[in-house]
């Protein structure tokens, strides 16, 4: 049992032995130029890596940097950078043939650079095409390489995604994992993204890809899932802070590409959603369903499905986007029809669209029907917006309308019903919203026309005229027709009399009867008779 003992003993001790020395024997730094070049060749980018070292317990060979060279159109910078890279050999044939048989690399913690030019393409786009100025590997000799490798590995990585005619931040993912399998094979590439954003958002991405575009990477033939939680737009940087937007956001959506179109399908949840510059968080969730055909070559699209929920309340968009410069062009059409008011109500904080103080809308229906054109950044809607048999309840516009009430015997109600409100809108952010052909019929008023404008700060400029329904001993007056105007804004507005347009249409009647006093009076000098 002793000399068993010390048999093995010695045996561990030669393994040792083995273990520490073979380093010395095999300097892992003699395949070094050859990888650099290899690398260099698949990539049709400069590939640059520091002292490699063997490392026999982990299998496997160590550098101390990482540098792929960015496309030269883009930046003299660095397209991937990183400390520490590790890559994965058949340790057999490196040992006794020196055959470096690569079966994977892991990058530890690197940084990449995503660039987009106002063309639309990335610095990423050409990888695989060799430029003129970098020469075809040498053949393979004594120490030669496989590059199809079963593994590549991305740990704790920076990804920083901008484009080069955009002064706006460029947009960072933090903790990327990734892993390719089969990478440089002919066939299925599977992969798998992981990644944190500023905001605890966390995005998951699975799919494959086929055979990788030699021209152009973004052609590529792929299917991709991905899903996205709790991103929150402001703190991601994923839009444009100058548009106001903001919220937190769910995505799930799927993506095939065939080379040429995207086809993507998406369902996307927001809570405290804020659509506009100026607005609050919406009152509850809003979804969206999506489907979209996008061509990958001319960057432009169109919206096939779109649904708008906010509770039981849909609308539906399509339309068409198009690159246009530096921004992104929408031709899209919103509709709705009889929505239910009150779920509607829960979104128009998110719209920066204010009720009088005190004021809440009860029961009825919605329809709309707009146009939305124009870049991303200075979208224009035009269209009507219609209400029908709801309520304002907290706002008595009888009592707001006192000059009108002693005129007409408007009676003061605790709120407002609104029989049928008809407006054709034009609205963009920067101009507000102008209202025209309104028509209002409110039972204990009567009807009220006319038109204006809602400023983006929610100032009110309305010239407006109401045809009183008059009851009582004042009915022998008729329906009077009474001018007047709103100002104020739209938490407190102030209905005042439009003196000068009452003043022209009492002079206007004046001429009416005058006319027909003159045209009776020669009626009768020519012997005519009344019928």
């Amino acid at each position: 049992m002793k000399r068993i003992a010390q048999v093995v003993g010695v045996f561990l001790l030669l393994c040792l032995v083995v273990l520490v020395g073979l380093p010395l024997f095999v300097s892992a730094n003699s395949f070094r130029p050859r990888i650099e070049s290899a690398l260099t060749g698949v990539l049709g980018r400069q590939v640059k890596i520091g002292d490699l070292k063997l490392n026999i317990l982990s299998g496997g060979v160590t550098a101390d940097d990482l540098s792929i060279a960015d496309d030269p159109a883009f930046s003299n910078g660095p397209f991937v950078r990183a400390k520490s890279l590790k890559i994965e050999v058949e340790l057999k044939p490196l040992i006794f043939s020196h055959q470096a048989n690569i079966t994977g690399f892991s990058i530890d913690g690197p940084e990449i650079v995503l660039l987009q030019a106002p063309t639309g393409e990335w610095n990423y786009s050409n990888l695989g095409a060799r430029p003129a100025s970098i020469p075809a590997s040498p053949p393979s000799g004594k120490a030669g390489l496989d590059l199809e490798v079963k593994l590549l590995k991305i740990t704790d990585g920076r990804v920083s995604i901008g484009a080069t005619a955009d002064s706006t931040k460029p947009i960072l993912f933090e903790k990327v994992n990734a892993e390719v399998h089969d990478f440089g094979s002919s066939g299925e590439i599977p992969f798998s993204v992981s990644a944190k954003m500023p905001g605890d958002a966390a995005i998951k991405v699975d799919g494959h890809t086929g055979l990788i575009h030699s021209g152009d990477i973004t052609l590529t033939p792929l299917e991709v899932t991905v899903a996205v939680t709790h991103l929150d737009l402001a703190a991601s940087g994923a839009v444009d802070p100058a548009l106001g937007m903001g919220g937190t956001v769910s995505i799930d959506a799927n993506g095939a590409s065939d080379g040429k179109i995207m086809k993507i399908t998406a369902r996307i949840h927001a809570e405290d959603l804020k659509i506009v510059k100026g607005g609050s968080p919406a009152q509850q969730p809003v979804e969206l369903i999506l489907a979209l055909d996008h061509d990958l070559k001319s960057r432009s699209g169109s919206l096939t499905r779109g649904e708008v929920h906010i509770g039981s309340a849909l609308a539906t968009v399509t339309g068409t986007y198009s690159p246009k410069g530096d921004a992104t062009m929408l031709n899209f059409s919103l509709s709705g029809q009889e929505m239910p008011i009150l779920e509607l109500a829960t979104l128009l904080p998110a719209l920066n669209i204010v009720l009088p103080s005190g004021a809440e809308l009860e029961g009825g229906t919605a329809t709309l029907k707009l146009s939305i054109e124009g870049p991303t950044n200075h979208l224009e809607a035009n269209g009507s917006v219609g209400l029908d048999n709801t309520r304002v309840d907290g706002f008595d516009i009888g009592a707001r309308m006192s000059a009108l009430e002693k005129l007409a015997g408007i009676k003061s109600l605790p709120g407002t019903s609104i029989q049928v409100l008809r407006a054709n809108v034009r609205a963009s952010q920067e101009g507000g919203a102008t209202l025209e052909d309104i028509r209002l019929v409110v039972p204990e008023v009567g009807e009220i026309r006319g038109g204006g404008v809602v400023s983006p700060r929610n100032d009110l400029n309305f010239k407006m005229t109401a045809t009183i329904h008059v009851a009582g001993a004042m009915t022998a007056l008729g329906n009077p027709s009474v001018p007047f105007v709103v100002k104020g804004n739209a938490s407190n507005p102030v209905f005042e009399p439009d003196v000068k347009a009452f003043a022209a249409q009492e002079l206007k009647n004046v001429k009416n009867d005058a006319v027909k006093a003159a045209t009776g009076i020669f009626d009768g000098v020519l012997g005519k008779k009344k019928k």
